[in-house]
């Protein structure tokens, strides 16, 4: 296993690469004996160093189900679906070009528990009346669940209808929202920040920047929510402007200490190897 997480994290580093293109560089992974143990319980991983959307390691189906271009953009046969910039390791998804959609059996353990946990980097987003940015969703509409930048909102009276925040919810339908739970960060433009999600029915929880996790507890265990899912999406189709990077799911919920490790570890080496000036949020 760990030549296998080896080389799947031995991976291209280049400001611009060709699609396609691999070279290798220092892993912010590799020679982390503290980190092994976590990266053993990695079930998909998502890079985009190569300027794809094939992710880099899936224990189930690797291949795209689909691509949702960008609200009112076409598909343009032959071209590499979506755009990039740099990464926090390697290159990064503008979020809001595409949508990669994924087989869950195998990659997710939705209907048990698990974790996802992912790099976002907000480009140009606005205090208020901003456009929301979904990073992660299950399908179908018909029962699904999510993590998504929510904008602040205000009419035109001056009334705030709702905050900035960071939102994981599940809900039954697109009209029934069965539970959210919500951080009132205040994510920087132009800086990196983790975002873990965990799941262990019938509780969800989440962690920014290795911040300790805000849990909702269900009712019960949504197992009508949960059989009805069967494939997930990374990327937003529109939003505001966001680069997404190593998007991680593991087989359990991380805990505190490990999602801490984690973001050190990133953190730490994005700050020796990246010719950025990203200020530590």
């Amino acid at each position: 296993m760990s030549q296998i997480i080896c080389l799947a994290f031995c991976l291209a580093l280049a400001a611009e690469p060709s699609p396609g293109a691999k070279v290798t560089y220092e892993s912010p992974f590799v020679n982390k004996p503290e980190i092994a143990g976590l990266m053993s319980e990695m079930a998909f991983h998502l890079s985009f160093d190569d300027q794809t959307l094939q992710p880099e390691m899936a224990a189930g189906p690797k291949g795209l189900i689909g691509v949702w271009p960008a609200y009112g953009a076409q598909a343009v046969s032959g071209k590499t679906p979506g755009e990039y910039g740099p990464g926090i390791v390697g290159q990064a998804l503008r979020t809001e070009s595409c949508a990669g959609v994924y087989a869950m059996q195998g990659n997710i353990t939705i209907r048990s528990s698990g974790s996802l946990a992912f790099w976002v980097k907000p480009l140009d987003w606005k205090n208020v009346n901003d456009n929301d940015t979904v990073f992660f969703s299950c399908q179908p509409p018909a029962g699904c669940m999510g993590v998504e930048r929510q904008s602040a909102k205000v009419d035109e009276a001056g009334k705030v209808l709702s905050n900035e925040a960071m939102l994981g919810w599940i809900r039954k339908d697109v009209n029934m929202l069965n539970a959210t739970v919500a951080l009132y960060p205040a994510m920087k433009n132009q800086t990196w920040h983790l975002i873990v999600f965990n799941w262990a029915w019938p509780t969800f929880s989440m962690s920014i920047d290795g911040s300790p996790f805000v849990t909702v507890s269900l009712a019960g265990v949504p197992n009508e929510i949960l059989v009805a899912l069967n494939s997930f999406a990374i990327g937003s189709r529109g939003g505001a402007p966001t680069l997404i990077d190593e998007v991680m799911i593991f087989r359990r919920p991380l805990e505190a200490a490990e999602t801490r490790l984690l973001y050190d570890t990133v953190w730490t080496w994005f700050q020796v190897h990246s010719p950025q000036t990203d200020t530590q949020p």
